[in-house]
């Protein structure tokens, strides 16, 4: 059982299995769940209206990750959000750093299994294998 498990937000499918896992992962009654998102600023450089777009796009994500916090509440652990700017596999390895996650959990959308060269690619989920100051679980 880990006490602080960060999960990795992206609205994809593999993302909420990833969630799923991850409470059944918690220490009963005494684990925190960190659902994080990073908002790609390289998405954002060239337009003019970038702080709007940016604040939006935060706005978003924190009220669609509230649902994940609700959810790891209900199941009994505490639930914290973080939002950031920036390379995902490197803002995610920082908050979980800071946050001293003993864990993070992210999904993968493509089977490992059956398409191997392209989870190599530089997928988030092999940086965070990478850059990840505690042990990640990549669920498919």
């Amino acid at each position: 059982m880990f006490d602080r498990i960060m999960v990795v937000y992206d609205r994809s499918r593999s993302a909420s299995q990833a969630f799923d896992r991850a409470l059944k992962l918690g220490a009963p009654g005494n684990s925190e769940i960190g659902i994080a998102a990073v908002i790609r600023s390289v998405e954002f450089a060239l337009d003019v209206g970038a702080q709007d777009a940016l604040e939006c796009s935060s706005a978003i994500l924190d009220q669609q990750m509230s649902h994940w916090a609700r959810r790891a509440r209900f199941a009994g652990s505490a639930a914290t959000v973080f939002v950031r700017t920036g390379h995902p596999g490197t803002q995610i390895a920082l908050a979980a750093k800071e946050w001293r996650a003993d864990l993070i959990v992210t999904g993968h959308s493509v089977s490992v299994w059956t398409f191997p060269w392209l989870w190599l690619s530089s997928s988030v989920s092999r940086q965070l294998l990478v850059l990840a100051p505690c042990p990640v679980l990549v669920v498919p």
